[in-house]
């Protein structure tokens, strides 16, 4: 149930002679704040950190490259993860939580609760209005047992796309 803080670490070669951090945080959602050059090769590794200071770096190294000619073009936004399905409060949870899920009006979505196992405890559906709607949750299952200590995930899933969102949850004793 610890917190960790997780480092996305970037470096021009594979040896990661002069890395830099990309990104730091506990959300696992990443927006990139740092300019890339075009016609580049990146690479990249994660290292997480727990509250008591341990800290991994990934074994495996990764890599992506810019294209020489990169354009922006405005169209429609595609919604975010943070935008369809928002943090649950509040989390870490004893015994209730509210989720938050913004649909587009007349969507049809599901909301599911699932342990780290991938059993899934709760569904609810939501019906999108455009705005900002809350399903809260008790912390039982759908047989009205209550979930143990430990971490769960959310997920909600859009009906139609297809498209699903997935946060961490942690309930305490």
């Amino acid at each position: 149930g610890d917190t960790v803080t997780y480092r996305v670490l970037l470096a021009a070669d594979s040896l990661f002679t002069a890395e830099a951090v990309a990104f730091a945080g506990t959300d696992t959602t990443l927006h990139w704040p740092t300019a890339l050059q075009p016609d580049s090769t990146y690479w990249w590794k994660v290292e997480a950190t727990d509250t008591a200071g341990y800290t991994r770096k990934s074994m495996n190294t990764h890599a992506f490259h810019i294209a020489a000619t990169v354009a922006v073009v405005p169209g429609p936004q595609e919604p975010t993860p943070a935008r369809l399905l928002g943090p649950a409060y509040p989390n870490p949870m004893r015994s209730r939580t509210v989720f938050s899920a913004r649909l587009p009006r007349g969507a049809r979505g599901t909301l599911e609760v699932f342990s780290v196992r991938g059993r899934r405890l709760r569904r609810f559906a939501v019906i999108g209005d455009g705005g900002e709607q809350t399903v809260a949750w008790d912390g039982r299952d759908e047989d009205g047992r209550p979930a143990a200590p430990g971490v769960y995930f959310y997920r909600l899933v859009e009906a139609g796309s297809g498209r699903s969102f997935t946060r961490k949850l942690v309930r305490l004793p």
